[in-house]
């Protein structure tokens, strides 16, 4: 009996102690920031961005509104785009501002601009895949991101990607017998990338992952871009 006590004591023991070594994972934390060799030395010195229209994509959700059915289901992914793409430019912006450097604005209707957006989802899979490279300094979105930030102009492009992903929401009856959506949770993953608008050069790179509601989430993605920010070569 005692020798099954000591061994149940012993298997709580190693778990507590495995329980206290393990750091917890925080929702929007920033697992790696990415920086170019040439920002990294100052050879390259930031002084304005331009935003690029951020590029998001919402997953068809399997999520039913109450009232609305399928076509409410449309709606509400359209709805949680346009609200994703329009906070993830918004913190951002917000974060240059405030550290003291200048954000300009772009033509987001310039084909342009639309172009180098499709190019940098493709090569975002790659920074993805492999973010030590951006230290390295082998990504490059080369002439276009070039003639994007002429269009300003700027020192540097800052790109965005994210998806977006409708974890849970409740819906209510508007007076048409359509629906008012309200209580949106999201799950957002995504990438940062700032681009040497002289040569296209990758220059730094830092993921995003948050989850929760609009204001939680977006909470949190303000902390974990204002962290990242704060580490960006001056």
């Amino acid at each position: 009996m005692r020798a099954k006590l000591a061994v149940r004591r012993a298997v709580v023991l190693v778990a507590a102690a495995i329980t206290c070594c393990v750091t917890p994972i925080v929702s929007g934390q920033t697992t790696e920031q990415a920086i170019h060799p040439r920002l990294k030395s100052r050879e390259v010195v930031l002084r304005s961005f331009a935003v690029v229209p951020p590029a998001v994509k919402v997953p068809p959700t399997e999520l039913k509104p109450e009232f609305g059915g399928t076509r409410g289901a449309v709606v509400m992914d359209i709805l949680a785009g346009a609200t994703w793409s329009s906070t993830l430019a918004s913190v951002i912006t917000e974060e240059l501002k405030k550290s003291g450097w200048e954000v300009k604005a772009l033509p987001a209707e310039d084909t342009l601009v639309i172009d180098l957006k499709n190019r940098y989802v493709e090569l975002d899979k790659q920074i993805n895949n492999m973010p030590d490279d951006v230290g390295k300094g082998l990504f490059t979105l080369g002439a276009e991101a070039q003639k994007v930030g002429s269009l300003a102009p700027v020192d540097a492009l800052v790109l965005v990607q994210a998806v977006v992903r409708i974890t849970s929401v409740k819906g209510t009856p508007d007076l048409f017998g359509g629906a008012t959506f309200g209580d949106f949770k999201y799950a957002v993953s995504g990438r940062y990338t700032i681009v040497d608008a002289e040569n296209g050069d990758v220059l730094y790179s830092f993921p995003i992952q948050v989850e929760g509601s609009e204001k939680k989430a977006g909470g949190r993605l303000k902390k974990t871009v204002k962290t990242a920010i704060s580490k960006l070569p001056r």
